[in-house]
């Protein structure tokens, strides 16, 4: 999974501008200040995006960078809300002429050429983690937040493709506010999405030192002097404000003048459907885009996934088990007089079954070399029912020699009480050591019904051949001491970089199908109770990244035929 992408898009300010073209500028200073206005926008947004690419030696002037910089201060405690702020003070970004600034498909969205110096904070309101490494967790619309108290120009140029003027400021100084609102990530439940709807608050050029531009007009270039202003602007739409503009600037030492003058706010050629194509175009945006994603949830959802895969790896270690399960030796003689009838269920019940694994025990690796191991004790009582065609010895004689189980859906675990004692399992791609997620239960008491589908071995009518694709029912677990870790390597680290969750699962009632069979799978649904808090999962991912063919290729190698997925199947008819 990939766990969090907070900085990984910023979008730019895609502005028609407008600027008077008249000989004698002075003489129309309102389409002035609006033209100056809408620049000094489309501008800072390309800063922004030219202080992201080129990055920065000093971690703390670093602003955007996937992984932040330790020297912070901290309100709150970790594993409660709090906000996160780092300082930056005279941070120099200097662009060589003519800096192409590149989106994240190489596309150039203008060129930036001249110097920056930034002072300032970031801020980040969220869920405060135990690693310094990566402190706060977003939660919200607003929680990240950039506040530059001076940013000072030398030269400084801004050029936007398809922009018909562009504004150099030669020297000078401002302060503004930028809001990078997150939306949820359909993958994660988190606010993690940065939109293309940068929110500008409190442009303000500095009244105390002179702030001088220089603009294109109809006989050459003319310089203006902008002795204040205060300015704010939102890109497309956010809230209640679509395409706005509005403020005063005081340009030559005249009175203020209120922008825009010509009510067509921040990008005159504004359209509201490119906007929106533009949002359905991101991808793992939980659509429609919201900015409702409470960590709780996101570690419930997590915890959620990863029970799925620990009942599910107790299912997989017991239908191999030669001592107490299903395939135990002697298994089938104890029913020498009990079953009658060629085509029969049997309940075979789980005797004396104790998982003792006191160091990871690799339990099978796919076709993708991805590793799948577990730890801990498990003591299960239970049954496990299968469903065939019973093989006799003789014709005379009632002994059972096998079962032909003659239905994919042809057995159930039917786990009635599995105690758990420092217990996990997880999966390892092949070129890791670590696994990247993993729920460690301490302790707690587990129950489910576990039916796995099986396709045909070399014998036709045979389904005994194991894959992947599994039904849950009814997965409880109570009074679970938990710890749920995610590695965060290669999302926005490239070492190893562990957030670690103790959670309190109260109880949990939850279904799922791992893998597609009868045309529906990878689902997730029902309830789970963390640390007093009900959360309900209704029809969720159960994995997020869940690709049919590379899922088919995980067991390929290991079975003659694979399950169609996206067909109505059943092969019962031919076989009985």
């Amino acid at each position: 999974m990939v766990l969090i992408k907070f900085f990984s898009t910023i979008c730019l300010l895609g502005v028609t501008l407008f600027i008077s073209a008249c000989p004698v500028e002075r003489l129309f200073p309102e389409k002035v200040a609006d033209g100056i206005a809408r620049l000094t926008v489309a501008n800072l947004g390309l800063m922004i995006l030219g202080i992201k690419q080129q990055g920065h030696s000093d971690p703390n002037c670093n602003l955007l960078a996937k992984q932040p910089s330790t020297d912070f201060k901290r309100r709150n405690k970790s594993k409660e809300r709090g906000q996160i702020s780092w300082e930056f003070i005279n941070c120099v970004f200097d662009f060589e002429k003519s800096t192409n600034i590149l989106d994240d498909n190489q596309k150039i969205l203008g060129t930036l050429s001249g110097k920056v110096t930034l002072s300032g904070h970031k801020t980040i309101d969220g869920y405060l983690t135990n690693n310094d490494a990566f402190p706060v967790i977003p939660e919200g619309e607003d929680s990240l937040q950039l506040d530059f108290s001076r940013v000072i120009f030398e030269n400084f140029q801004a050029k936007i493709p398809g922009a018909s003027k562009d504004m150099s400021i030669i020297k000078g100084s401002l302060s503004f506010a930028l809001l990078i609102h997150l939306a949820r990530s359909e993958s994660l439940n988190l606010c993690s999405i940065p939109l293309p709807n940068l929110t500008f608050k409190n442009i303000v050029y500095d009244a105390n030192q002179e702030t001088l531009v220089k603009l294109p007009g109809l006989f050459g270039d003319y310089q203006v002097d902008i002795h204040a202003s205060d300015l704010e602007a939102q890109q497309n739409t956010y809230k209640d404000h679509t395409n706005f503009l509005q403020g005063h600037m005081v340009l030559w030492g005249n009175n203020s003048i209120q922008v825009p003058s010509d009510r067509l706010g921040l990008d005159p050629s504004f359209k509201a459907n490119a906007f929106a194509e533009d949002i359905q175009s991101i991808t793992d945006l939980d659509k429609p885009a919201s900015y409702d994603c409470p960590v709780d949830r996101f570690l419930a959802i997590q915890a959620s996934r990863l029970l799925i895969q620990n009942i599910g790896n107790i299912a997989l270690e017991l239908g191999q088990n030669k001592e107490c399960g299903p395939k135990r030796e002697g298994m089938l003689k104890q029913y020498r007089s009990t079953y009658k009838h060629s085509y029969s269920k049997l309940k075979i019940p789980l005797q004396n079954c104790q998982l003792r694994n006191l160091e990871a025990k690799k339990l099978t690796t796919d076709c993708h070399a991805v590793k799948t191991y577990m730890e801990g004790k498990a003591d299960i009582t239970g049954n496990t029912i299968v469903t065939g065609k019973i093989i006799y010895a003789s014709e005379y004689l009632e002994i059972f020699t096998d079962i032909l189980r003659q239905d994919p859906q042809n057995t159930l675990f039917d786990f009635q009480k599995i105690t758990l004692d420092n217990y996990t399992s997880y999966d390892v791609v092949h070129s890791e050591k670590l696994p990247q997620f993993l729920l460690h239960i301490k302790e707690g008491t587990l129950s489910a019904q576990v039916e796995p589908i099986f396709t045909e071995s070399n014998k036709l009518c045979d389904f005994s051949a194991a894959t992947p694709n599994v039904y849950f029912h009814g997965v409880t677990l109570k009074e679970a001491k938990s710890t749920l870790r995610l590695n965060l390597k290669n999302i926005i680290s490239s070492d190893d970089l562990f957030l670690d969750f103790e959670l309190d699962i109260n109880n949990s009632n939850l279904s799922a199908q791992n893998g597609f069979y009868n045309k529906k799978g990878n689902w997730l649904s029902g309830s789970i109770s963390i640390d007093g808090k009900e959360h309900h999962l209704h029809e969720l991912l159960l994995h997020p990244f869940f690709k049919q063919k590379h899922f088919d290729d995980s067991y390929r190698c290991l079975v003659e035929k694979i399950i169609p997925p996206h067909q109505e199947w059943d092969p019962r008819e031919n076989c009985f």
